[in-house]
């Protein structure tokens, strides 16, 4: 089915993300019933899906809530919820994600892949493709912010494999190497979204957890923990 601007529609869908949409923007029924020149009325029919806008209204609400009209009308394409995909638009805004190709790829990082089969970690897909792409670094870890008692520790002392990646969405939820502007040195942390801020999770939790205003505080991003290593090569 398709809206009236050409859009395929998702009619079922369709009244789950205009409230989750108009809610994330902190808007009312009224505040976007009036916008539209409509009653509230019909607008709540829009939401509780008994009645479908019709004409250019699918435009017309897409740029009253500044998003684009395939979100609207076809929701997100891998699979995300509206407000993830919302909460990491508004903050790839104000994150910044270094470029790769300024990176120097460390010189030992051949060695390492050339001998990975004596190490006991299961290679990332595309691995080497990374590498020959220029993608990747090595790191040490230099405290135990990361440490934990069960699997998946980052340990201090260890080599961090990094890999960087320009599509902000990759990082949600993942251990990442990321330097906040104002504090001495680069840390690792697992990050999450909450709209404009940028939550910085330690595994240890000697360490506090910070939230951060990406509208008041520059980040900058260098990718994100692909493996370690018990030893630094």
């Amino acid at each position: 089915m398709k809206s009236s601007s050409g859009v395929n529609l998702d009619p079922e869908g369709f009244p789950v993300r205009l409230k989750a949409i108009r809610c994330f923007r902190n808007l009312k029924q009224v505040e976007i019933a009036k916008a539209l020149g409509i009653s509230s009325t019909v607008y709540s029919s829009w939401e509780t899906g008994n009645h479908l806008p019709r004409g250019n209204n699918y435009t017309r609400l897409a740029q009253i809530l500044n998003v684009p009209i395939e979100l609207l009308v076809e929701g997100p394409k891998n699979g995300e919820s509206v407000e993830d995909y919302l909460q990491l638009a508004v903050s790839k805004k104000f994150l910044s994600v270094l470029d790769c190709n300024s990176l120097n790829v460390d010189s030992k990082l051949p060695e390492v892949l050339k001998n990975s089969s004596k190490l006991n970690f299961s290679l990332l897909d595309g691995f080497e493709n990374f590498y020959k792409e220029q993608k990747m670094f090595l790191y040490k870890i230099e405290d135990d912010s990361m440490a934990r008692s069960f699997s998946n520790s980052i340990n201090k002392g260890m080599t961090a494999v990094i890999v960087c990646e320009p599509n902000i969405r990759i990082y949600n939820q993942k251990p990442v190497l990321l330097a906040v502007e104002d504090q001495n040195q680069a840390m690792i942390r697992e990050i999450s979204f909450d709209n404009a801020d940028l939550v910085l999770t330690a595994w240890n939790s000697k360490y506090n957890s910070q939230k951060i205003d990406l509208k008041k505080t520059k980040v900058n991003i260098f990718g994100y923990v692909a493996m370690v290593f018990e030893k630094f090569f």
